[in-house]
C-alpha cells in the first residue's frame, strides 16, 4: 500500500506510536527500472489495540553513516488492528549522477560538494526548492563513474517512537582476483570519532578501510595504514574507501561495515552485497 499525505492526519497518541515497530531489514529499496527508485517499508502493530492513521517522514541520504538526511516523502501508516502489518511503498525518479572522473583523481572536497553535502567547513544553505523535491540523494559511486543497476544510498523512516534507517549498496559488481574498491561517507564534518568493524561473508576477502582521497596511493600501503578495527578514529574527510580482495573463483559475498559514533553512542550498518555477475561497472579495480 502506498499512501502519501494529502490532508492533515489526526496525530496518534504516544501509546499508539509505541505499538508501531519496524527493523532495519523492514526497509528495502531497489531499482526496478532505470532511473526509478522503489522503496518498501514493512510496519507492524505489536500492541493490543487499533492504531490511528499515522504520518511518517521518509528521508534519503548519500551512502554512508551519520550523514545529513533530506526529506523524500511523507507516507501514512493506515489504521492497523492488533497483530496486523502493512507495507508502505513509493517510487521516486533518481537524479542522474554527474560523474566527476576516476576514483583515484577526485579530491574529497569536490566529491562531497557534488553529493550535496556542501563544503567541509560551510554547510550548504537550506533552500525551499530543495526541501520540496521528491528525489533521492545522489549516488556516491555514480560520482566516480562506478556503481551498478541499483541506487546505493540511505533510506530512513521517522515518526515519534520510530527512527529506523538502512544503508545499502545492493548487487555491486566485483572483479575476482583483483583488489576492489567502493566508497561511502561517514559523518558530516570534523569533531567526532568513529569505531569501525566488519561482518558478513566477505570478511574472508581481507576487507580494509582507508580514510580520504585519492584512493590508489593509500591502498598500496606505502602512504597510509588502513583504519584498524575496534579503535576510535577522527576521520580526515569522512570519505572512506572499502577494499576487498575476492579470490579468482569468487562469485558472491557481503561486507557490512558497523560504524559507531562516539558522541551519540549509536551504531549504523553500511551494507555492501557484492556479485561478480552484477550489472554495471561496479567497484573500482586496482
Amino acid at each position: 500500500m502506498t499512501t502519501t499525505a494529502q490532508a492533515p492526519v489526526r496525530p496518534a497518541s504516544s501509546a499508539e506510536f509505541a505499538r508501531l515497530v519496524l527493523d532495519r531489514e523492514d526497509i528495502t529499496f531497489t531499482t526496478p527500472r532505470p532511473g526509478v527508485l522503489s522503496v518498501a517499508v514493512h510496519v507492524r502493530n505489536t500492541g493490543p489495540g487499533l492504531t490511528r492513521a499515522t504520518p511518517a517522514l521518509l528521508r534519503s541520504a548519500p551512502l554512508g553513516a551519520f550523514v545529513p538526511w533530506e526529506p523524500l516523502d511523507t507516507l501514512v501508516v493506515p489504521p492497523l488492528p492488533p497483530g496486523r502489518s502493512t507495507v508502505l511503498r513509493g517510487e521516486y525518479a533518481m537524479p542522474r549522477p554527474v560523474a566527476l572522473g576516476s576514483a583515484d583523481r577526485i579530491p574529497p572536497d569536490r566529491a562531497l560538494v557534488a553529493l550535496g553535502l556542501g563544503e567541509p567547513d560551510r554547510p550548504e544553505p537550506d533552500r525551499p526548492e530543495r526541501r520540496r523535491r521528491r528525489t533521492p540523494a545522489a549516488d556516491v559511486m555514480g560520482v566516480f563513474n562506478l556503481g551498478g543497476l541499483h541506487w546505493a544510498g540511505n533510506i530512513n523512516l521517522f515518526f515519534p517512537g520510530a527512527d529506523v534507517e538502512r544503508h545499502q549498496a545492493l548487487a555491486l559488481r566485483i572483479h575476482p582476483g583483483r583488489t576492489n574498491l567502493a566508497m561511502f561517507i561517514v559523518g558530516a564534518g570534523p569533531g567526532d570519532r568513529y569505531q569501525l568493524e566488519f561482518s558478513g561473508s566477505g570478511t574472508a576477502w581481507n576487507p580494509k578501510l582507508y580514510d580520504t582521497l585519492p584512493f590508489v596511493p593509500l591502498v598500496d600501503g606505502t602512504k597510509r595504514d588502513p583504519l584498524a578495527e575496534g579503535r576510535w578514529h577522527a576521520l580526515a574527510t569522512g570519505m572512506l574507501a572499502l577494499t576487498v580482495e575476492p579470490p579468482a573463483k569468487a562469485r558472491e559475498g557481503a561486507v557490512n561495515v558497523h560504524v559507531r559514533q562516539e558522541s551519540s553512542g549509536r551504531e549504523a550498518v553500511v551494507e555492501f552485497t557484492l556479485d561478480a555477475a552484477a550489472a554495471g561497472p561496479g567497484c573500482y579495480k586496482l
